[in-house]
């Protein structure tokens, strides 16, 4: 069972030099084999190539040299997998609206490469309590006279581990931060239950979710929702009223305040219904609960 610890890289000012030079470099990467793949989708007579195909071509060009084998590999093989989901979604019947192709990481106005994500394989970083020790280009080391793997301190708890697994870095450029999505493989937690004991549930709107646990007891659970939605309704209004003045001053819609209030609404939202569904399913393990009955919705 694949777990995924989140945290927040404080990197020092020249860690972040490196930082962002290494995502740059892996986002040029991933637009040089995502170039390959789209210029062949568009011409129908030629086959998009595959992941081993795209390596036998690029395996000689400076940039997969410069970022590191390791690293190129890894977004090459990131760049397959959304290719496959793109076909997996044409092919999907629950996939209503329109599908794009994987695009480029960069900016159309300025043209410029995007530090988007850098991928480490599993033996490529090392992770303790405190530290992140990753890997870097022969020529960076060179350059800013770094030993072995760069340290960078981080905030957060490792909630899960287990098996190491890979580890994405990515930027966010409106907040100016980096976070390290770190995958760890740990055995599943068994669940002990009793067949009598039964959950329902209804989903709502001024009720996000209310729950009846069935058991000896009988225990009620409701979770409101007036708060969130009124939280959600005026970073809505901000975000309404910056989008104006953005289009009458600068003719746009988006700009680093818009898409960092989107952020900070989308993290409030998903934070609470994390925080329930966490809360929920503790009351469930507690009371052995066999079976989940949701309303129909």
């Amino acid at each position: 069972m694949l777990r995924t610890n989140t945290i927040e890289l404080k990197p020092t000012k020249q860690q972040e030099k490196i930082l962002k030079e290494l995502l740059v470099r892996s986002s040029a990467m991933w637009n040089l084999g995502n170039y390959q793949k789209r210029q062949a989708f568009f011409d129908k007579e030629k086959k998009i190539p595959s992941y081993l195909k795209l390596y036998k071509i690029l395996k000689d060009h400076e940039l997969y040299k410069k970022l590191g084998s390791a690293y190129s590999q890894q977004v090459l093989r990131k760049l397959d997998k959304s290719w496959q989901s793109y076909w997996n979604s044409l092919k999907s019947e629950n996939v209503k609206n329109k599908v794009s192709i994987p695009s480029y990481f960069k900016n159309y106005k300025t043209n410029q490469t995007l530090p988007k994500l850098l991928i480490c394989r599993k033996d490529c970083y090392r992770i303790d309590d405190d530290y992140i020790y990753i890997s870097c280009s022969k020529d960076l080391k060179k350059k800013y006279e770094i030993k072995g793997l760069m340290k960078i301190t981080y905030n957060g708890m490792r909630r899960w581990i287990g098996v190491q697994k890979a580890m994405e870095i990515k930027y966010i450029p409106y907040l100016k931060k980096f976070y390290a999505y770190q995958t760890e493989e740990v055995e599943p937690t068994p669940i002990v239950s009793e067949e009598d004991n039964i959950c329902s549930i209804d989903l709502g709107i001024k009720r996000y979710m209310s729950a009846y646990i069935k058991n000896r007891r009988g225990l009620n659970l409701l979770y409101p929702s007036e708060h969130v939605f009124e939280a959600y309704v005026e970073l809505t209004k901000k975000i309404a009223y910056y989008q104006a003045r953005a289009k009458k001053e600068n003719n746009t819609y988006s700009t680093k305040r818009i898409r960092s209030l989107f952020l900070k609404r989308k993290r409030k939202l998903v934070n609470y219904m994390n925080n329930i569904m966490a809360h929920l399913f503790r009351k469930l393990k507690q009371y052995e609960v066999s079976k989940v009955i949701i309303g129909d919705l």
